[in-house]
Order: C-alpha cells, then structure tokens, then sequence
C-alpha cells in the first residue's frame, strides 16, 4: 500500500485542503462520499475502497459507495451486521485504526473475507470515521499485496480524511433532525412524573402507560427473569381502557422456562432491540415465539432492562395484529426501557432484584468442604462434580497458561462419564482476547461458541469435543500474577444466567484461594525437601578431602536432589589456558558427553565469559550463564554436543571471596523451564559451597606442600650451614695456632667474629625466626645497607643520595632484619635502574610514631608487578603471581616481615615516569613494635 509516485508534499497538502474544502460544502451524503472515494482513486493506491455509516440502534453497517477496479458490485451498498468482537466492532469501539495483513484469512470480517477472496485482496485497514468519541461509520482499504500497510505519511493523510468525513457526516445528521423531534416530549414527561414519586410500582405504571400511549400497541408489559425458578413471566402490564388499574380486566398471564427463549434472551443481553413482525412474511429466530403464543401476539417490540451490567428483563410493546416497526417507537421503547432500569437501581423505593439465596447456599457448602478437607484432589473432584452437576454442564476445566509459549495447559477435568477427556494444551489467545481476559474480573459467557468470534483460538478444539457454549472466569482479581483460568462448558448452546455467572464467579475466586494456599503449601513441602537434601549434601562436600573426588561428588548431588538430566564439571588450573571435564552425570541417550580432550577456556566463546575482559576490566566476570543449544559456537560443540541438548546453565565455580574461577559446573536441560528461581538459586549455593570447599583444599595441599619444600630447605642449610661453620671454626683454630705475632691474631678477631655470629644464627634461628626487638639508629642502619650495596653502585656507575637524614632518629625492631629489608629495596632499585641513573633516598619523620624512608629510582617496573603486590595480602593463592619469582618472591618476604615488626612496604608508580619504594617504621617506644 503506497501512495501514487510523482506527488511532492505541497502537492498532498494541497490536495488534503482542498478535499476538506469540498467536503464542508457538500450537503448531501452521497455526494460527500463521490468526494472522499475521488480523493482516495487519486492520492493512494487502493483497489478496494468501502466507506459504510454505522446504526447503532441495529448494530448495523450501512454501505454507502465504494468499489473495486474493473468490477461491479452491489456488495459495496448493502447492510452488514456488526457482531461482538469482529473488526468492525472493535474498530467503532476502540476507535483505532486495524491493519489486517491477509483479508481473504481474517474470519472475523464476516462476507468481507469472501468478498476479498472473490477480488484477490490480501492486505487491508479499516479507519473508523468519527466526530469527537462518536463512532459514525467505518473506512475499508485493501491492497492486491500481503500486509502492505500504511506509511506514516499515509497515516496522517487518512487520519485527516475519516475525522473529516465523519465531521461532515455529523453537520449532515444534525441538519437533518426535524425540529420537533416527537419522542423527546413524552420522555421529558415521563421523567417529571417519575421523579415525584417514591414507590417502584408507581414508577412502572407510569412508563408503562406513557409507552403504551406514544406506541399505540395491544398492550404494553414488563417481564423480568425468575432467577430461582429459571424462568421468565409477565410481572405487569397495561392494557387501554383499563384506567389506571392494571390487570384488573382479564389479566393477561404468561410465563415460560428460558431454555425455551435462548436466542431472544441472547439477543437482549448484547443490548439489542428485538422486533417481530408477520405481515413482513419474516421468520425471526430470535422471536420469543412461547410467549407470543400465551399472549395470542402476531407482532412485538422488545427492548432489554439491565442492572449492575445483567439483563434483568425486557420491556415489551404487542399487537394481536401484523404491524410494522418505526424506527422513531424503536428509539422510544428503548428510552423506556432505559428508565425502568434507572427504576430498578434507585436507592428510594422497592428494589426487585433479589441475590439468589442458593448461590450462597451452594457456596456455603462448597467453602466448607475446602475448608475441612484433608485430600484436596478428591475435595476438588467433588466440587466440581456438584457445580456441574447443579449447573447441568458436562465440562470444567483448569487452565494454566504457559507464560513462554501462551499456550492453556489442562492442569484439571472433570466431564460427564460419557464423554472423552480434552486432549493438549489450547491455542494462544489472540491479543483482543487476552486483554479481554485480564481485564475482566467477572465471568464471560458465551452462548453459541459457533457464533461468537470471542476465544476464537479454541473454538476448534472445544467444538470437537462438543462444547458449543462456555463460560471463562479468572480465579483471582490480579491480572499480573500467574493465575488458573475456570472454563464450564455445556454440550448445547444457552443463555446464561446471572445466578449462573455469580455462582461460577464466586466459586472460582473461592477456588482460586485455596487452590493458591494449596500450591503454596506443595511448594513449601518441595523447598523444605530440597532444603534438607542440600544440607545433607553440603554436609557430605566438606567431609571430602580429594579436590577430584569432591567435583564428582558435587555432579552427582545435583543430579540426584534436581533431577537434572545433564550436570557436567569442568575444572582448570589458574593461569593455564586448558581445562577438563573431570565428572558427569547423564540421561542416556538424549544426554550424554563422550568427548573428554582438553577445553581452551579462554578462547571457548563459552567458558570465556567467566573471566573477566582484559580489554574492558571495569565489566564483571559473570557467574551464571544461560544460552540456547542452537547457539552454541562450534568450539564449544566439539565438547557439549548432547543430542537431547536445548538449554545450556553455566554455573562458575567460584567461591565468593576469591576473583579467579576453578571450574564451571554446566547443566542442560531440554526445555527452559527445568529449574525454578528458587532451584537455580539453591543450585548456585551449592556450587559455591563447593567452590569455597575445593578452593580450600586446593590452597591447603599447595601450602602444605610448600611448607614440606620449605621444611626441606632449611634442615638442608641448616646442616650444611652447621657442617661448614665446624669447618671454619676448625681451619681458624689452626690458623691461631700457627700466627705467633699478635699483629697477625688481630687481624683473624673479625673473622672469628664472624664465625661466631654464624653459630648463634644457627642456634638462636634454625627453625623459628627470631623476631626479638632491639633499637637502633636509623643512620647506623642505612649506612651498613649501603655499604652492603656499594659494589653494585659502582659497576652499575648510579649516582645516590640520602636526603634529610638526622643523626638522633631511633627506630624500633630487629636490626639485622631491618637492614637486609633496606638493603633488598636498595638493590631491586638497583638492579632495574640504567647505568649513570640517579636513586633518592628521602628521611621524612611522619610524627613522634612513626618515620618514613623513600627510595625513588628511573627503572622499569612491570604494572602488573606493582597490583600484584599492593594486593599481596589477598591474592588468589592458586593463581600465578610475579611475587612467586624473585625478585617478587624476596620483596613478599620483606613484606610479611616488616608487617610483623609493626611497618608497611609500598611499591608505587610516580607522576613523573619514577619508581617509589616507600617503607614506614615505628620509631622508639616504650610499648616496643606492634606484633
């Protein structure tokens, strides 16, 4: 659908007001429609046109002119009724444009669908034509393509030509009233007389007795519906010549079963107006023909009387003889009938409608059987079984629909012996069905399921089943929550009753309750289960002791407690780019993995998203990971290529306190509903529990295998160190022994010195470091670091200088090893720095606590070496480190060790390109160091 090429916007524009011009000077209907009909021939490019004035009072569509090219129709001026949720109807009720994609498929356009297969018309929009929030008539468009629908700027041009024909059909009605419109002065009558009285029946005796005067029938009456006896009877009437007396002469008696006046009911209850007519050689199938028989009527004018949104009864004009209707006694009879209804619901007088005892009766019987029952499958089967049987249905059903595919789920049944149980699940509502559903508190009825164009996505596979009239109610008043839908299905069509709906409408809000409290409680029972299951499970992880056999375990609890058909375990080691499917568990042969090569975790596209980007670090790693089987990537089918696979769950296996995943516990399932909120959540907590405990022992065998190569070190020097201090003790006495001159036994003092303090070393450190505290100057201490360093300063050529240094500044701790920490940061700076480059030392006094010296140096320094000791603290112990080579792995030692002497170590990169090794020292207390 586009419009004609060659047409600039001015030229539209033009056209649009130009149109608009012709259309207010227009003062005919015929003639406005040749002006709209030209308009739309000449701007768009539609073969089929069809503009139609809409009755309300017939609920009809009345064609005015159209047509479709090269063919001549007498379709396009013919009456077509507009039925409850057609197109049409929705169109003059919504007052909204609808855009059809294939007319010759849209069954809900009644002979239009035919029309537009007779033409080959696919493509097609109905505009409603309207004057403020009155719908006056309806503009049909349809193209020989497939949902080729309106562009923007056709919008805006349709939109300006329906308010303005429906503007100009507006100005023609109105011009068109007589002045002296006769219906308008009998009702202003009525009203004054009614409003000074206070009793009901005096009210009625009036409206009866002013429509029998304006109709000038055989007589006028009122009939009501009989909710307890299912039956409708003559409640008053008024006959001329009676005076004002009714049913004083001959009353006129009538009464029948509504089972016998389905159609006529049906039609009331939609709002329409019923007129019977012999002489017009018509058989009308609505016609009440029982009542008309015990009135000896040949002719009838009915309209219906509605309360609180139920028919509650009609009022009727009859003859004993043929007659037509005018159109002018239909739109009074239905005044009147609007003013008995105003009647009914007055707060002032008699109020004849009665709730009908036996709907709470038969609900005090229903709540008490909820209330004491103890089997709920048998309580609700007896329910059910008296509902219908007291409602004479042979169906009820509880859906459930599928918030992923719409589909109504049977969750419950009952039908008569006899009959077979509904099969699958219903069809997806269409949009104006589901908002009708949700919207609808009360229960909707349907009295010809064949007729009816609502829940037309059911209608085949109800009416195979026999249902030819139903009623839908929803069992709880939220629309959001997921909720049972309530369908009563009979196996003949009816008219509904509003005991009927009441009953069935409390029953299924009752039901709705305590259908709720009992999937609760089945739900509370299944999480406790679960709950306790999980706690023998966890209980089970943490007396496991093998990190592998603990994976497998944790495979195997999931797959029991869940019922999962595929749990899979995948672990890796920190820092290499290879992992490995160590367990699993699956249902063969829809689930199974045979492959067990290694995994490329970082380049799998799904393992990947485990980790965190290096490219974006600020973006999270993700621990739970949901994917569609149809998009798995290639290179992760080469290891998870289930046949039975459609849901992927990737659980990292990560526990909470640690930033490195393990492992991934992967879960599959064949639909997407297989875990619950709540099941993941108990499922990732599982995991987790598992993660913390696999972590645990992983980082407990590494350290303890590390303390045995420690262990084993230091007994090796320890020996060794023992065994050559003997030996140098030894060699130093012979060489005493052998130095006669005393100038030549001083100069051997400083070596036996030396000898000496390595034997206390031995002694006092030979399994347990000695970290007793001693004071000393900080000048002392600095001056032996660098002579300590001097030889490297000099090959290297580097140029130093200490700053602020002050000669009475004590520190407090360990001496020796505060020297050998300053000395190790003095040769890192070193050893990274160029030759001829420039290292500071800086002496800064923080406070009387505290003294701070900083060693600046040109070098270069790995980034990640500077975040991998500012967060030596916490780092993942199973992750590689540049802190476990040296120098890294002596800068962590010194680390650890001032810590324990109660200072800091920093490593840091300056503004200017420089290196900062800045460490802070307690200076002399009496309390002595911060252990």
């Amino acid at each position: 659908m586009i419009q004609h090429a060659g047409r600039s916007s001015q030229e539209q524009l033009v056209g649009l007001q130009t149109l608009i011009e012709q259309l207010l000077d227009q003062e005919q209907v015929e003639s406005l429609v040749d002006c709209a009909l030209q308009f739309l021939r000449a701007e768009l490019d539609y073969p089929l046109l069809w503009i139609a004035m809409y009755d309300a009072d017939q609920s009809e569509l009345s064609g005015l002119g159209g047509g479709v090219p090269y063919a001549e129709s007498s379709a396009f001026g013919q009456r077509y009724p507009v039925l409850p949720g057609d197109l049409f109807d929705q169109v003059l009720l919504t007052r909204q444009p609808i855009e059809v994609m294939n007319l010759q498929e849209e069954s809900r356009v009644g002979k239009w669908q035919k029309i537009a297969q007779r033409y080959q018309i696919q493509g097609a929009v109905l505009y409603p034509l309207q004057y403020r929030q009155d719908a006056l008539g309806v503009l049909l468009l349809g193209s020989a393509h497939w949902g080729r629908n309106p562009r923007v700027e056709e919008n805006s041009q349709l939109s300006i030509l329906t308010k303005s024909l429906g503007a100009a059909f507006h100005h023609l009605n109105q011009e068109a009233i007589p002045p002296d419109p006769s219906p308008a002065q009998p009702l202003n009558a009525i009203l004054n007389q009614i409003s000074s009285l206070t009793d009901w029946e005096d009210r009625l005796n009036v409206v009866l007795q002013s429509t029998q005067q304006m109709i000038g029938a055989t007589f006028t009456g009122l009939y009501w519906f009989d909710l307890e006896e299912n039956s409708c009877r003559l409640k008053s009437c008024y006959q001329p010549g009676q005076g004002n007396r009714l049913g004083r002469v001959r009353p006129i008696r009538a009464e029948v079963q509504l089972t016998e006046i389905e159609a006529f009911c049906q039609a009331l209850s939609l709002g329409q107006i019923v007129s019977v007519s012999e002489s017009q050689g018509m058989v009308n199938t609505k016609a009440p023909l029982r009542l008309m028989q015990q009135t000896k009527s040949r002719s009838l004018l009915c309209a219906p009387v509605m309360g609180d949104g139920q028919l509650l009864g009609f009022l009727s004009a009859e003859g004993i003889e043929p007659r037509v209707w005018q159109e002018q006694e239909k739109q009074f009879i239905q005044a009147a009938a609007q003013l008995v209804s105003l009647a009914v619901v007055s707060p002032v007088g008699e109020r004849p409608v009665q709730v009908s005892s036996q709907t709470h009766t038969l609900m005090g019987q229903f709540t008490q059987l909820m209330l004491e029952s103890n089997d709920w499958p048998k309580t609700l089967k007896q329910l059910t079984e008296h509902l219908c049987r007291h409602l004479q249905t042979q169906r009820l059903m509880l859906l459930q629909q599928d918030e992923g595919t719409g589909e109504f789920r049977v969750e419950y049944q009952y039908h008569s012996p006899k009959l077979r149980p509904l099969l699958g699940a219903l069809h997806p509502l269409s949009d104006v069905d589901q908002r009708m559903l949700e919207r609808n508190i009360g229960a909707i009825a349907l009295s010809d399921l064949e007729e009816d164009l609502r829940f037309l996505a059911w209608r085949e596979s109800l009416m195979s089943q026999g249902v030819r009239s139903l009623v839908v109610c929803r069992t709880t008043a939220s629309s959001k929550s997921s909720h049972t839908i309530l369908v009563l299905g009979s196996h003949r069509t009816r008219t509904w009753q509003p005991n009927e709906l009441e009953l069935l409408q409390q029953f299924a809000q009752t039901l709705g309750t305590f259908e709720q409290k009992q999937r609760d409680y089945l739900l509370q029972q299944h999480q406790l289960k679960l709950y306790s299951l999980a706690q023998k499970g966890l209980q089970t992880l943490l007396e496991i002791d093998d990190p592998t056999q603990l994976m497998a375990t944790g495979v195997e609890l999931i797959t029991d407690i869940f019922n999962a058909p595929l749990v899979a375990g995948v672990l890796w080691v920190p820092g290499q780019d290879q992992g490995r499917i160590v367990a699993y568990q699956a249902a063969p042969p829809e689930f199974s993995i045979t492959d067990s090569s290694p995994i490329p975790i970082r380049q799998d596209p799904l393992l990947k998203q485990l980790f965190t980007s290096t490219e974006d670090p600020s973006q999270p790693p993700k621990t739970l990971i949901k994917a569609a089987a149809r998009s798995l990537a290639p290179e992760t089918r080469l290891w998870l290529n289930s046949p039975g696979l459609d849901k992927v769950i990737v659980l990292a296996v990560q526990s909470p306190d640690a930033p490195t995943p393990l492992g991934a516990m992967i879960l599959g399932t064949a639909t997407d509903d297989v875990y619950k909120t709540f099941d993941l959540r108990l499922i990732q907590t599982l995991v987790q529990a598992l993660a913390s405990r696999y972590r645990a022992l992983r980082e407990t065998h590494l350290l303890h295998r590390k303390w045995i190569n420690l262990e084993c070190l230091n007994w090796y020097k320890q020996r060794s160190l023992e065994f050559e201090s003997k030996q140098l003790q030894t060699a130093l006495q012979k060489i005493y022994a052998l130095a006669l001159a005393p100038s030549t036994q001083q100069h051997l003092d400083p070596l036996k010195q030396r000898v000496d303090d390595l034997n206390s070393l031995l002694i006092t450190e030979g399994w347990q470091l000695n970290l007793d505290a001693d004071t000393t100057p900080l000048a002392s201490i600095l001056r032996r670091s660098m002579e300590r360093i001097e030889p490297i300063i000099e090959a290297r050529q580097l140029w130093t200088q200490v700053h602020n240094l002050t000669t009475n500044t004590t520190l407090t701790g360990t001496s020796q090893k505060l020297e050998l920490v300053l000395y190790e940061l003095l040769l890192a700076a070193c050893q990274r720095s160029k030759l001829g480059d420039r290292i500071d030392i800086w002496c800064r006094l923080i406070n009387a606590k505290w003294v701070e010296l900083s060693i600046t140096d040109q070098g270069q320094l790995h980034p990640q070496f500077i975040q991998d000791f500012q967060s030596v603290k916490s780092r993942d112990l199973l992750a590689p480190s540049l802190l476990d080579k040296t120098p890294g792995r002596y800068l962590r030692v010194c680390h650890a060790l001032i810590e324990h002497l109660g200072g800091r170590i920093e490593l840091a990169h300056l503004e200017d390109g420089r290196i900062l090794s800045r460490l802070t020292l307690p200076l002399q207390t009496s309390s002595g160091p911060k252990r």
